[in-house]
């Protein structure tokens, strides 16, 4: 790989960062459902954030082919570090969060990461080789996983604190010889803050030769967007496979950060750790994908592949609608991770091979787009009381099942249509 160092920086920049996000991604919704009992107003911001968040990704897909890569990364980190910067300083004054500050954080937060992760994949595209796309995609995932992995273990100390003595975790005794305090959230947006100015600074020192030359498209900022859909038009398979390939993407996000606090804590009625670990799992999956999903697949369409990583999750979120065990939901979760990841490498790669690195921006903030229209409809229909009620939220997973099986099985209808891998 010729940029092999310039994608090892780009990993550990994304590493620190995200370490500290997954943690802040964590614990406002635990924020909201535990200490301010108020998951029903989370919902529904989470909602309005995501239909916001629509127009940003359609202007964030242009500036992604129009700029510099590194330049969208840098600024990204520098707007991370003064708005969480501020949070936290809040925080710190007033001894908690405000309510609305704290949606200010979340809501910072997902426009980073709308414009954050595009980024990441153009500029991959733009310096690693056709033949080394898996393997670039692969190790993402992995060091990505891995990151969340130790975000959501720490998340469960701090969220939940650590006291000293004896505890059995998974039937095993332990000895723990020190106690450490629950975090406030404002102390938690405090370590966000700091990583992206870590982050920062090791982009700065990023420098790469591109792999193939870009052609800028400098046009109007409407005509840039017209050229994104009009390829689409054009490949009407390939939209078709963009959008439902994103469906356990869809049932990932709105299970991670709204539903999972409120099933753990209604449902399961179990605490911090409990909700945290799954974190863990879901990124033990994860880099299970990432070490082996290639090798699993790999006489197989990227279509039908996915069709089959999704119905396994399937499987999982009808035992999560029926079951009330804590095993069962660390399995859903390292399922889900495993599903979750291994249709994202495989629909990164393909998409990698179909759309040059010229409108790879737009095309992907097209399916971003379909993919926050989804997660906002699910979100807000999730956020009525019935939901809310006892142990209602199961019927949310069911609800689930159904909407991911029906996108598995349009990808099996049109795998023989879209074009080899």
């Amino acid at each position: 790989m010729r940029n092999k160092t310039t994608l090892y920086l780009l990993f550990a920049a994304n590493s620190i960062s995200g370490f500290a996000q997954g943690i802040t991604m964590l614990a406002i919704p635990w924020y909201f459902a535990s200490i301010l009992k108020n998951s029903a107003l989370f919902g529904t911001a989470y909602s309005i954030i995501t239909i916001i968040a629509i127009g940003w990704i359609l202007f964030a897909g242009t500036l992604i082919d129009r700029y510099s890569r590194k330049n969208i990364f840098l600024s990204l980190n520098v707007v991370g570090a003064i708005v969480l910067g501020l949070i936290s300083a809040s925080g710190f004054y007033f001894g908690m969060v405000p309510q609305s500050l704290a949606l200010l954080a979340f809501a910072t937060t997902i426009f980073i990461y709308n414009l954050h992760y595009p980024t990441l994949y153009g500029l991959g595209q733009e310096i690693t080789e056709k033949e080394n796309y898996v393997r670039m995609n692969s190790q993402l995932e992995i060091q990505g996983q891995v990151t969340s992995m130790i975000s959501g273990g720490t998340a469960a100390i701090l969220l939940a604190g650590l006291s000293a003595g004896n505890a059995t975790v998974f039937s095993y005794n332990l000895h723990i010889p020190f106690s450490i305090k629950a975090w406030e959230l404002h102390e938690i947006i405090l370590l966000d803050c700091c990583t992206y100015v870590v982050a920062f600074l090791i982009i700065m020192r990023i420098k790469y030769t591109p792999v193939v030359k870009r052609n800028v498209d400098t046009s109007h900022i409407f005509q840039r967007l017209k050229t994104g859909l009009s390829f689409l038009k054009s490949r009407p398979y390939l939209f078709l496979f963009g959008i439902c390939s994103l469906s356990i993407f869809v049932v990932s996000m709105v299970h991670t950060y709204y539903l999972l606090a409120v099933y753990t804590s209604k449902h399961l009625h179990a605490g911090a750790y409990v909700y945290a670990a799954c974190e863990l799992f879901y990124a033990f999956g994860a880099v299970m994908a990432g070490l082996s999903i290639r090798r699993i697949f790999h006489n197989m369409s990227a279509a039908r592949s996915i069709s089959t990583l999704i119905l396994l999750a399937v499987i999982m979120m009808m035992a999560m609608a029926f079951s009330k065990s804590i095993v069962v939901i660390f399995l859903f979760s390292v399922i889900l991770g495993l599903s979750n990841a291994g249709s994202r490498i495989m629909r990164i790669t393909y998409i990698f091979h179909q759309v040059d690195n010229d409108r790879i921006g737009r095309v992907n903030s097209i399916f971003s787009i379909s993919h926050s229209i989804m997660r906002t409809i699910f979100i807000f229909f999730f956020s009525f009381p019935f939901f809310l009620r006892g142990e209602n939220v199961v019927y949310a997973y069911a609800i689930f099942a159904v909407f991911a099986a029906f996108a598995a099985f349009i990808l099996l209808s049109v795998s023989k249509k879209l074009p080899a891998n």
